[in-house]
Protein backbone atom coordinates (compact mmCIF):
# COMPACT_ATOMS: atom_id res chain seq x y z
CA UNK A 1 0.00 0.00 0.00
CA UNK A 2 1.47 3.67 -1.03
CA UNK A 3 -1.20 5.95 0.59
CA UNK A 4 -4.13 5.77 2.59
CA UNK A 5 -6.37 8.01 4.16
CA UNK A 6 -9.42 6.86 6.65
CA UNK A 7 -10.07 9.81 8.30
CA UNK A 8 -9.57 12.23 5.36
CA UNK A 9 -6.49 14.00 6.30
CA UNK A 10 -5.22 16.44 4.35
CA UNK A 11 -2.16 14.64 1.97
CA UNK A 12 -0.56 18.06 1.54
CA UNK A 13 -0.08 18.39 5.24
CA UNK A 14 0.65 14.72 6.85
CA UNK A 15 3.72 12.57 5.51
CA UNK A 16 2.04 9.41 7.10
CA UNK A 17 -1.22 8.22 6.58
CA UNK A 18 -2.23 5.80 9.83
CA UNK A 19 -5.19 3.32 9.46
CA UNK A 20 -7.54 3.32 13.20
CA UNK A 21 -6.31 6.69 14.00
CA UNK A 22 -2.79 5.95 14.32
CA UNK A 23 -2.53 2.21 15.85
CA UNK A 24 -1.75 0.73 13.03
CA UNK A 25 0.48 2.64 10.20
CA UNK A 26 -0.12 1.82 6.65
CA UNK A 27 1.75 3.97 4.88
CA UNK A 28 5.34 2.70 3.61
CA UNK A 29 8.28 3.92 1.23
CA UNK A 30 9.86 7.67 1.97
CA UNK A 31 6.90 8.93 -0.79
CA UNK A 32 4.53 9.16 2.02
CA UNK A 33 0.79 11.11 0.71
CA UNK A 34 2.26 14.25 0.32
CA UNK A 35 0.93 16.43 -2.78
CA UNK A 36 2.48 13.75 -5.28
CA UNK A 37 -1.19 12.33 -4.16
CA UNK A 38 -2.82 15.32 -5.48
CA UNK A 39 -1.16 15.45 -8.70
CA UNK A 40 -1.22 11.98 -9.75
CA UNK A 41 -4.18 10.55 -8.88
CA UNK A 42 -6.06 13.77 -9.08
CA UNK A 43 -7.60 13.68 -5.71
CA UNK A 44 -9.20 16.92 -5.45
CA UNK A 45 -11.33 17.16 -2.48
CA UNK A 46 -10.76 17.21 1.15
CA UNK A 47 -11.53 15.42 3.46
CA UNK A 48 -11.06 12.78 1.08
CA UNK A 49 -10.89 8.91 1.21
CA UNK A 50 -8.10 6.63 -0.70
CA UNK A 51 -6.25 4.16 -1.58
CA UNK A 52 -3.70 3.17 -3.89
CA UNK A 53 -1.21 0.07 -4.04
CA UNK A 54 2.43 -0.09 -4.68
CA UNK A 55 2.02 -0.53 -8.49
CA UNK A 56 -0.22 2.77 -8.49
CA UNK A 57 -3.42 1.58 -8.87
CA UNK A 58 -6.65 3.12 -7.09
CA UNK A 59 -8.26 0.89 -5.47
CA UNK A 60 -10.71 2.54 -3.57
CA UNK A 61 -11.56 6.69 -3.85
CA UNK A 62 -14.77 8.36 -2.25
CA UNK A 63 -15.69 11.14 -0.25
CA UNK A 64 -17.65 9.10 2.28
CA UNK A 65 -15.32 6.83 4.42
CA UNK A 66 -15.59 2.85 3.46
CA UNK A 67 -16.57 0.68 6.23
CA UNK A 68 -14.51 -1.92 8.09
CA UNK A 69 -15.81 -4.58 5.78
CA UNK A 70 -14.94 -3.39 2.98
CA UNK A 71 -11.55 -1.78 3.79
CA UNK A 72 -10.61 -5.35 4.90
CA UNK A 73 -11.47 -7.33 1.77
CA UNK A 74 -9.74 -4.41 -0.39
CA UNK A 75 -6.43 -5.17 1.87
CA UNK A 76 -7.13 -8.75 2.01
CA UNK A 77 -7.48 -8.85 -2.32
CA UNK A 78 -3.83 -6.98 -2.22
CA UNK A 79 -2.22 -8.88 0.19
CA UNK A 80 -2.73 -8.19 3.65
CA UNK A 81 -4.01 -10.22 5.92
CA UNK A 82 -7.25 -9.44 8.44
CA UNK A 83 -5.49 -9.72 11.52
CA UNK A 84 -2.50 -7.67 10.45
CA UNK A 85 -4.80 -4.13 10.91
CA UNK A 86 -7.54 -5.58 13.05
CA UNK A 87 -10.63 -2.56 13.44
CA UNK A 88 -9.69 -0.60 17.16
CA UNK A 89 -13.12 0.23 18.35
CA UNK A 90 -14.29 3.00 20.64
CA UNK A 91 -17.74 3.50 22.29
CA UNK A 92 -18.33 6.82 23.15
CA UNK A 93 -21.03 7.37 26.02
CA UNK A 94 -23.08 10.47 26.45
CA UNK A 95 -25.32 11.82 29.24
CA UNK A 96 -27.56 14.18 27.52
CA UNK A 97 -30.21 16.36 29.79
CA UNK A 98 -33.67 16.78 28.33
CA UNK A 99 -34.11 20.29 26.01
CA UNK A 100 -32.38 21.08 23.82
CA UNK A 101 -28.65 19.97 22.88
CA UNK A 102 -25.84 21.00 20.65
CA UNK A 103 -24.29 16.80 19.79
CA UNK A 104 -21.30 15.94 18.26
CA UNK A 105 -20.15 11.74 17.49
CA UNK A 106 -16.56 11.20 17.81
CA UNK A 107 -17.03 7.69 16.04
CA UNK A 108 -18.23 5.88 12.68
CA UNK A 109 -20.44 3.37 13.30
CA UNK A 110 -21.51 0.64 10.37
CA UNK A 111 -24.99 2.58 9.52
CA UNK A 112 -24.65 6.11 9.71
CA UNK A 113 -28.23 6.91 9.23
CA UNK A 114 -30.25 8.49 11.74
CA UNK A 115 -32.54 6.39 12.26
CA UNK A 116 -29.69 3.96 13.64
CA UNK A 117 -28.01 6.04 15.61
CA UNK A 118 -30.95 7.25 17.46
CA UNK A 119 -33.06 3.75 17.34
CA UNK A 120 -32.65 3.75 21.24
CA UNK A 121 -33.91 7.13 22.35
CA UNK A 122 -36.09 7.54 19.44
CA UNK A 123 -39.38 8.24 21.60
CA UNK A 124 -37.73 10.53 23.72
CA UNK A 125 -36.25 12.30 20.81
CA UNK A 126 -38.33 15.27 19.77
CA UNK A 127 -36.54 17.14 17.07
CA UNK A 128 -32.84 16.94 15.50
CA UNK A 129 -31.52 20.11 13.26
CA UNK A 130 -28.95 21.14 11.25
CA UNK A 131 -27.67 24.32 10.81
CA UNK A 132 -29.02 24.84 7.46
CA UNK A 133 -32.46 23.72 8.71
CA UNK A 134 -33.23 20.11 7.58
CA UNK A 135 -34.37 18.10 10.31
CA UNK A 136 -35.38 14.04 11.28
CA UNK A 137 -38.29 14.05 12.80
CA UNK A 138 -38.76 10.67 14.26
CA UNK A 139 -42.40 10.55 15.58
CA UNK A 140 -43.37 11.90 11.78
CA UNK A 141 -41.53 9.63 10.70
CA UNK A 142 -39.35 12.58 8.33
CA UNK A 143 -36.07 12.45 7.39
CA UNK A 144 -34.44 15.93 5.18
CA UNK A 145 -31.60 15.40 6.46
CA UNK A 146 -29.88 12.22 5.49
CA UNK A 147 -27.41 10.03 6.92
CA UNK A 148 -25.54 12.05 9.96
CA UNK A 149 -22.46 13.68 8.50
CA UNK A 150 -19.14 13.76 10.38
CA UNK A 151 -18.09 17.10 9.15
CA UNK A 152 -21.28 18.46 10.84
CA UNK A 153 -22.97 19.15 14.39
CA UNK A 154 -26.11 18.80 15.29
CA UNK A 155 -29.10 20.33 17.19
CA UNK A 156 -31.35 18.20 19.08
CA UNK A 157 -34.48 18.39 21.85
CA UNK A 158 -35.11 15.52 24.06
CA UNK A 159 -38.03 15.10 26.21
CA UNK A 160 -36.21 13.67 29.10
CA UNK A 161 -32.66 12.89 30.06
CA UNK A 162 -31.41 9.96 27.55
CA UNK A 163 -28.28 7.92 27.39
CA UNK A 164 -26.47 7.93 23.97
CA UNK A 165 -24.26 5.07 23.33
CA UNK A 166 -22.07 4.47 19.68
CA UNK A 167 -19.62 1.87 19.29
CA UNK A 168 -17.61 2.10 16.22
CA UNK A 169 -13.80 3.84 14.87
CA UNK A 170 -12.40 6.86 16.29
CA UNK A 171 -13.38 10.14 14.38
CA UNK A 172 -9.52 11.84 13.66
CA UNK A 173 -9.27 15.09 15.35
CA UNK A 174 -7.00 16.15 12.08
CA UNK A 175 -10.39 16.10 10.36
CA UNK A 176 -10.61 19.18 8.09
CA UNK A 177 -13.88 20.34 8.68
CA UNK A 178 -15.89 22.48 6.34
CA UNK A 179 -17.59 25.48 7.15
CA UNK A 180 -19.95 27.34 5.02
CA UNK A 181 -20.43 31.33 4.82
CA UNK A 182 -22.32 32.58 7.97
CA UNK A 183 -24.03 30.15 10.25
CA UNK A 184 -22.28 26.24 11.29
CA UNK A 185 -22.87 23.69 13.76
CA UNK A 186 -19.36 22.42 13.98
CA UNK A 187 -18.31 19.45 15.93
CA UNK A 188 -15.22 18.32 18.70
CA UNK A 189 -13.10 15.81 18.23
CA UNK A 190 -10.05 16.69 20.05
CA UNK A 191 -8.04 14.67 22.51
CA UNK A 192 -8.70 16.64 24.90
CA UNK A 193 -10.09 20.38 26.26
CA UNK A 194 -8.86 23.15 24.78
CA UNK A 195 -10.01 26.78 25.43
CA UNK A 196 -11.93 28.04 22.48
CA UNK A 197 -9.46 30.61 21.97
CA UNK A 198 -6.78 29.10 21.31
CA UNK A 199 -8.46 25.81 19.55
CA UNK A 200 -10.11 28.08 16.77
CA UNK A 201 -6.65 30.77 17.11
CA UNK A 202 -6.23 29.61 13.33
CA UNK A 203 -9.12 31.09 12.50
CA UNK A 204 -9.75 33.64 14.75
CA UNK A 205 -10.06 37.08 12.10
CA UNK A 206 -12.68 34.90 10.25
CA UNK A 207 -15.00 34.33 13.29
CA UNK A 208 -18.14 36.72 14.19
CA UNK A 209 -19.35 34.46 17.25
CA UNK A 210 -18.83 31.01 18.75
CA UNK A 211 -21.38 30.30 20.65
CA UNK A 212 -22.37 26.98 23.23
CA UNK A 213 -26.00 25.67 23.77
CA UNK A 214 -26.51 27.57 27.25
CA UNK A 215 -25.72 31.09 25.62
CA UNK A 216 -21.66 31.32 26.22
CA UNK A 217 -19.69 33.19 23.47
CA UNK A 218 -15.99 33.72 21.65
CA UNK A 219 -15.89 36.82 20.51
CA UNK A 220 -12.63 37.09 19.27
CA UNK A 221 -12.60 40.74 17.77
CA UNK A 222 -13.93 41.71 21.15
CA UNK A 223 -11.30 39.72 22.77
CA UNK A 224 -13.99 38.12 24.86
CA UNK A 225 -14.66 34.71 25.81
CA UNK A 226 -17.07 33.13 28.53
CA UNK A 227 -17.21 29.39 26.80
CA UNK A 228 -14.00 28.28 28.32
CA UNK A 229 -12.81 24.64 27.23
CA UNK A 230 -14.83 23.25 24.71
CA UNK A 231 -16.36 19.53 25.86
CA UNK A 232 -16.20 15.83 24.12
CA UNK A 233 -19.81 15.30 22.66
CA UNK A 234 -20.44 18.91 22.16
CA UNK A 235 -20.75 21.08 19.07
CA UNK A 236 -20.93 24.81 18.89
CA UNK A 237 -22.58 27.37 16.82
CA UNK A 238 -20.04 29.32 15.03
CA UNK A 239 -20.59 31.99 12.66
CA UNK A 240 -17.43 33.10 9.78
CA UNK A 241 -17.11 35.70 7.73
CA UNK A 242 -16.42 33.44 4.65
CA UNK A 243 -16.43 29.64 3.68
CA UNK A 244 -13.39 28.27 4.65
CA UNK A 245 -12.01 24.95 6.09
CA UNK A 246 -10.82 24.51 9.68
CA UNK A 247 -8.38 22.05 10.96
CA UNK A 248 -6.92 22.11 14.34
Amino acid sequence: VLSISLDGSDYDSQVFHNLYNGDHPIVSGDQGGGSHVHDAYEVVGVPYFVLIDTNGFVLYESNAAASYDLLNAMLVENGLLQNECPAIEFTQTEQVPSGWNLLSKRVLTEDESMESLFSEVASELVLLKDAAGDVYWPSYNLNTIGDYDSNKGYLAKFSNEVSLSWNGILVSFELPIALNLGWNIIPYYAEESINSAIYFNSISSHIIIVKDETGNVYLPSYNFNNIGALEHGKAYFIKVTEGLEFQY
